[in-house]
């Protein structure tokens, strides 16, 4: 879709703490499953992209080029602690 319905996404999630927990609980594919059922025609990728995008200033370079290179590796779990359940949408 845009990039403009992947920020409206994350803005939801972000503010819809049932539907951030029911997100963070799921597989990836069962997150994307999730936010399209509230109604985001997005792809995992405009998710990733908008995550970024809004919290970029949180992360640190190398916990942006691992999310840009696909390979979390050693910055997952502070990368999870700086957006939460938002995580799910960055693996698979």
């Amino acid at each position: 879709m845009t990039e403009t319905a992947a920020l409206a996404a994350v803005d939801r999630i972000v503010g819809d703490e049932a539907l951030a927990v029911r997100i963070g609980d799921a597989d990836p594919d069962g997150a994307m499953d999730l936010i399209r059922g509230e109604g985001f025609d997005v792809t995992r990728e405009e998710m990733r992209d908008a995550i970024v995008e809004r919290f970029g200033e949180r992360l640190e370079q190398e916990e942006l080029d691992a999310i840009a290179g696909g390979d979390l590796g050693d910055y997952d779990m502070a990368i999870i602690d700086k957006i939460g359940g938002l995580f799910v949408f960055l693996v698979g």
